[in-house]
């Protein structure tokens, strides 16, 4: 009882099915019944067919600038009229609207001019929706590849103009007559002429403005020209062409052509560019200036500057791969990069330089004055630098290490100091004062110290004067003039053994070894020494019977002579030396403020040009698109 109860309703179903489209499949026989495709669909074959165009913008799925593509896909709206698909909806049951398959009707041969893909026209055929008026809508979708002019001036801040020209290829305005759908009446210009009420909003691209304008153009077939510009013979005659024997009837030389072309203006969203290339870009050219504040004796500046260098080149690659080969402008970027890389030779030239003076010395270049006044005493106060002032090893400072020594060692070295001072201040033509000797007393509180005070005696002077012998008293030892090349004085003691004084000798002992005296009512023979050390000459020494040092003792006095010259001269060198290098620090403080500088100018000259940083204009994809709305 159920299935036949099913069956019977299902029976019924489709006989009302069956029976609720019979006007439509005979309005349809009707109108396809003689209908001929091929001819277009004018009464009158002096009449000419409008067909208005329009464009809905879906999705913007790529602008390839390497190759200077845009791909775009889009419903093409398509309207026209055709006499011969009108019919009474009385007299089909009320029908008024019939979706009638696009491979039945006559469609217009509408194709994109500048396609870049090799596919011209529509690919997907949908049907068309027939109004009982004979009016045809198609909107059949497309992918189209349509080729754009790349302007890369202002990459990655750059903004561009995009087009698309739809046109008929085989009608021509005589015949078609091609117009926007929301063109006015004597206008050519639709403001608004892409759809984006359906618009995917892109990620990489604002949408700033989208006119259409409609083109008309005379176009002269090649065969034609000829006539117009007939070829010429050696005397200068035209020659007899037969090209209007060629000339079928009716056919005009020249055709007027109609397009309608739709323009994108796209301003780039920079978010992306600037994170991984303008900042990477503007962080590498700074690194530049550091070059400068790297000590020279690190000797990683030059190494520095290559690997800036080889950075910047990595970024050219990346650069390259994006932008198209042309020739026509460099890009922003490419600009900046450029003028890192200039900085960076110049840095790498003026770092090889700066430690060329950093290494000089006075064996290989002598220091002009001018060198010196404009570096050392001028430049510094100007780059607010403050030099450190030089010590060099051996100071003619009095060293404060003796009197310390001295205070230590209790009164018995007092005593014998104000004695000897006192004894030498008797002497006819003695000096009192400026007597300083290492003497020790084998006293309990100072043993400890003999070593250190022993040991500093050998840099320090005795006096400025000649001494006498018996100013002195020595035990097994040798009193010598000789010039000081530390000091102001002129006098140097050499010790060959520990003297030891006692207050209750006042008498000097001989031993094998050689020790002079001095003679009876006179003075030691002292040789003063002139200010030249290349002049000096042995000192003359002498005991009382006259006799003469022994060789090894002259050859000793001889290598402490030249020791001294040579640490005096160490001295002088090593603080030219010193010089020489703060020249270099002074240079690398200037070329680092002028890098600054140039980098900061540069960054702002090139990165800040760009128009479309101060482009405050609103994107009008977000505002008229639906879909975004709903998405947000």
């Amino acid at each position: 009882m159920q299935l036949s109860t099913v069956l019977i309703f299902g029976s019924l179903v489709l006989v009302g099915y069956v029976e609720a489209n019979p006007h439509a499949k005979r309005l349809y026989d009707d109108l396809l019944a003689n209908y001929n495709r091929l001819i277009l669909p004018v009464a009158n074959n002096s009449e000419k067919l409008t067909v208005k165009l329009g464009l809905k913008l879906s999705q913007l799925i790529d602008v390839d600038l390497k190759n200077q593509i845009m791909t775009t896909n889009v419903w093409i709206e398509q309207k026209w009229f055709d006499y011969k698909l009108k019919w009474k909806p009385e007299d089909y049951g009320g029908v008024d609207t019939l979706y009638v398959p696009s491979q039945h009707i006559w469609l217009p041969d509408i194709v994109l001019f500048n396609n870049a893909d090799g596919k011209y026209e529509v690919t997907l055929m949908t049907k068309a929706r027939l109004k009982y008026t004979g009016e045809l809508i198609w909107k059949p979708p497309a992918i189209y590849k349509s080729s754009c002019k790349i302007n890369v001036e202002w990459f990655p801040f750059d903004e561009q103009t995009c087009d698309m020209k739809f046109g008929s290829w085989t009608y021509d305005a005589f015949q078609l007559d091609l117009k926007h759908m929301d063109q006015l009446r004597g206008s050519n210009i639709v403001k608004m002429g892409i759809d984006l009420t359906e618009f995917y909003v892109s990620v990489e691209w604002d949408i700033l403005a989208v006119p259409a304008t409609r083109n008309e153009e005379y176009y002269t077939p090649q065969r034609y020209q000829e006539e117009l510009n007939p070829a010429l013979d050696e005397n200068g005659n035209a020659l007899e062409s037969d090209a209007e024997d060629d000339l079928m009837e009716g056919e005009s030389k020249s055709k007027l052509l109609t397009d309608i072309t739709f323009y994108m203006t796209l301003r780039r969203k920079t978010l992306f560019y600037t994170v991984n290339l303008i900042i990477p870009c503007v962080g590498i050219s700074f690194l530049t200036v550091l070059v400068f504040y790297l000590p020279s004796d690190s000797g990683e500046k030059v190494t520095l500057c290559i690997s800036i260098l080889l950075s910047l080149t990595v970024f050219f690659l990346l650069l390259a791969e994006i932008i198209p080969p042309t020739s026509l402008a460099v890009p922003l970027l490419g600009k900046y990069l450029l003028f890192t890389m200039i900085l960076v030779t110049l840095s790498i030239t003026v770092t090889v330089g700066v430690l060329n003076v950093h290494f000089r010395s006075p064996s290989t270049h002598r220091m002009s004055p001018w060198v010196r006044k404009v570096f050392i005493q001028i430049m510094p106060k100007i780059l607010l630098m403050e030099r450190p002032k030089y010590i060099p090893r051996y100071s003619a400072e009095p060293d404060n290490k003796l009197s310390v020594l001295e205070e230590s060692c209790g009164s018995t070295t007092n005593t014998h100091r104000s004695t000897v001072s006192r004894r030498h201040s008797n002497k006819p033509n003695g000096h009192a004062g400026g007597l300083d000797l290492c003497k020790f007393e084998e006293h309990s509180g100072c043993d400890d110290l003999k070593d250190d005070c022993a040991s500093h005696c050998h840099h320090h002077t005795l006096t400025r004067s000649t001494l006498s012998r018996d100013d002195i008293p020595s035990s097994n030892g040798i009193q010598l003039q000789q010039q000081s090349p530390f000091h102001s004085s002129n006098v140097t003691t050499l010790t060959t053994h520990h003297v030891h004084h006692h207050h209750h000798h006042h008498h000097h002992h001989h031993h094998s070894h050689y020790s002079p005296t001095s003679p009876p009512g006179g003075h030691s023979p002292v040789k003063h020494d002139d200010d030249d050390m290349s002049s000096q000459k042995s000192s003359e020494i002498s005991d009382a019977d006259g006799r003469k040092p022994t060789s090894q003792v002259a050859a000793a006095l001889k290598g402490v002579e030249f020791i001294a010259q040579h640490i005096k001269k160490a001295d002088k060198d090593r603080e030219v030396i010193e010089d020489w290098k703060f020249i270099a620090m002074v240079l690398d403080r200037l070329f680092l403020w002028l890098f600054t500088l140039a980098c900061v100018a540069g960054t702002g000259g090139i990165i800040l040009r760009a128009p479309s940083l101060y482009d405050m204009r609103t994107a009008i994809d977000t505002e008229q698109s639906t879909i975004s709305k709903y998405m947000h």
